[in-house]
């Protein structure tokens, strides 16, 4: 009970130095990982050398966002009409960041007030002065999900509150409410859509809330946020940390010393949905106290650049339980699976469960991104090619990326993903990598693979209209612990499989105002039910998806 106490003292300790350190401006507020639009316009500007970006780790913080905006107003010259269009609708959305007088907001309805703004453009309400900006908005959305015989919808509503104290402090807070008409988020679909923890008598319902205080110098920040996270690189779906399970609290730490290097820590606590018998009891009414086993994330990213517009990035991470909090995992720099040898001699059935990752991003040739990823989370190099006695649970993600090829306003994306069997899993329910019971890697999980193709043409400002091809294929669905996991062939098995072509639109019609559609042809083999909600289970069929939504 004393270590659990210091740890956690020490935590707040550490936070509240880095409060009372004075600094310069360089405050972090996370800018959602869905907002897609500004990501990947940040993304296409980078792969035309306009700005250098490390995108292996989302969220950005909107500070960060607006700095390289600003970075390619100044080379303005350089980009075409769609762009600079484009660069002017994003830029006002980051007005508070760059402490914008009120000139700046667009349909103002208190254009008499000097520190106070209503305005449409950006929507909200918004006030600055010399300590203190804050912002407030609104968020609403509707999204139908059909195939030919049945429709399903979601909406939801809440609102967003961001604020800047001083130079150094970052607060916000985001609570959204939401209501399905049939269940499509469970965590055994292998989709794209944000996983949450549903309620009520038919669990069709959901709310999701966002939010943290950070304390930020030149360098590096300080955080305590709960948020969503994708480490990295990919277009269709991360394979470190995939983003799509629910918000997880954690401390967040960053450093950026030089030009050449950053570094990411985090440390969250999970959620195990594991009862703790020892912990639950009985009350006087006759009830029961559910008390859950406590479960945590530790995770560390090491990103080198030695060159120009290339990053090289190494890590790892470790999941523990059982014990609280401990005070070697809040050490950000550190190997973990070998810190843990040393506290549990070894023992699998005592220690934790470790992973590591690597990758390499380039944008050394103009308008196209190279990159690969890596996860790893157990590998045996002597017995590597050994096919009835490797232990290869890896993820493997690489692909291609061509941003607005000779300013055409085109985009192409190649990508290939393979996870071996087991990857992501482990035999001790509680040290699993996951959250909620959503697994924490790549959506498709482990024993998988998908190509993807992408053509997407931006005829106007921050309008997208694109053609995609998925081909993803599921294999024997493997339980670690229930099996010998030595030598479990990849794919010996296809459980599912399905083609997908897809047309999409995606534009934003003011600052976050934002219509989405997407037609689907699908062909399914396999036990599609198992893996996909109703409007993607059936052999083949048309799914057709269509949402409107007013911010984050």
């Amino acid at each position: 009970m004393k270590k659990r106490n210091f740890s956690q003292s020490f935590v707040f300790i550490l936070f509240g130095f880095f409060i009372f350190k004075s600094f310069s401006y360089a405050q972090v507020i996370p800018e959602h990982i869905s907002n897609q639009g500004v990501y990947l316009f940040l993304d296409e500007l980078a792969n035309q050398k306009t700005i250098e970006l490390n995108s292996l780790i989302k969220p950005y913080s909107r500070v960060f966002i607006a700095e390289k905006l600003m970075e390619a107003q100044i080379k303005k010259e350089f980009l075409n009409k769609r762009q600079q269009k484009e660069l002017e609708h994003y830029l006002r959305d980051y007005n508070l960041e760059l402490n914008q007088n009120s000139d700046a907001y667009k349909y103002n309805f208190l254009s008499k007030k000097e520190d106070i703004e209503l305005s449409v453009f950006p929507f909200g309400f918004f006030y600055h002065d010399s300590l203190f900006r804050l912002s407030i908005k609104p968020i609403y959305g509707v999204k139908a999900y059909a195939n030919h015989d049945s429709l399903s919808y979601q909406r939801w509503g809440g609102g967003v509150l961001n604020g800047y104290i001083g130079n150094n402090i970052g607060f916000y807070m985001s609570l959204s409410d939401h209501q399905h008409k049939y269940n499509i988020i469970r965590p055994q679909y292998l989709s794209q859509e944000q996983g949450a923890i549903l309620k009520g008598e038919d669990y069709r319902d959901y709310s999701e809330v966002r939010g943290g205080i950070t304390a930020s110098w030149k360098w590096g920040s300080l955080g305590i946020i709960k948020d969503n996270l994708s480490w990295g690189e990919g277009y269709h779906g991360a394979n470190i940390f995939s983003g799509r399970t629910p918000s997880t609290s954690m401390i967040n730490f960053e450093l950026k010393p030089t030009k050449w290097f950053e570094f990411k820590y985090i440390h969250a606590r999970l959620a195990s949905d594991i009862l703790d018998s020892n912990k639950t009891y009985r009350y006087s009414s006759g009830g029961v106290r559910r008390i859950m086993r406590e479960k945590y994330l530790v995770a560390n990213m090491f990103t080198f650049k030695p060159f120009k517009n290339l990053y090289i990035s190494a890590g790892n991470s470790l999941i523990y339980s059982d014990e609280g909090i401990q005070l070697q995992y809040l050490n950000p720099f550190m190997f973990y699976k070998s810190v843990d040898d040393s506290y549990n001699n070894t023992d699998n059935q005592a220690g934790q469960n470790a992973q590591m990752f690597a990758s390499i991003s380039s944008r050394n040739i103009k308008y196209v991104h190279l990159y690969a990823t890596a996860f790893i989370d157990e590998i045996s190099i002597r017995r590597m090619r050994d096919p009835e006695r490797h232990s290869n649970f890896v993820s493997l993600k690489g692909g291609v990326r061509a941003s607005n090829i000779f300013k055409s306003n085109i985009n192409f994306t190649a990508e290939y993903t393979r996870t071996n069997p087991l990857t992501y899993q482990h035999f001790i329910p509680t040290t699993s990598f996951e959250t909620n019971q959503y697994c924490l890697g790549n959506y498709l999980k482990d024993n998988a693979e998908e190509l993807f193709f992408a053509l997407e043409y931006k005829p106007y400002s921050c309008l997208m209209i694109g053609i995609n091809y998925t081909n993803i294929k599921k294999g024997t669905p493997y339980k670690y612990g229930t099996i010998d996991p030595w030598g479990v062939p990849f794919m010996d098995n296809v459980d599912w499989s399905s083609k997908r072509f897809s047309g999409v639109i995606y534009y934003e019609l003011l600052s976050k105002i934002i219509f989405q559609a997407e037609a689907m042809v699908y062909f399914n083999k396999g036990n599609a039910y198992n893996y996909n909600p109703f409007y993607l289970a059936r052999e083949k069929g048309i799914a057709l998806t269509a949402g409107l939504s007013i911010g984050f």
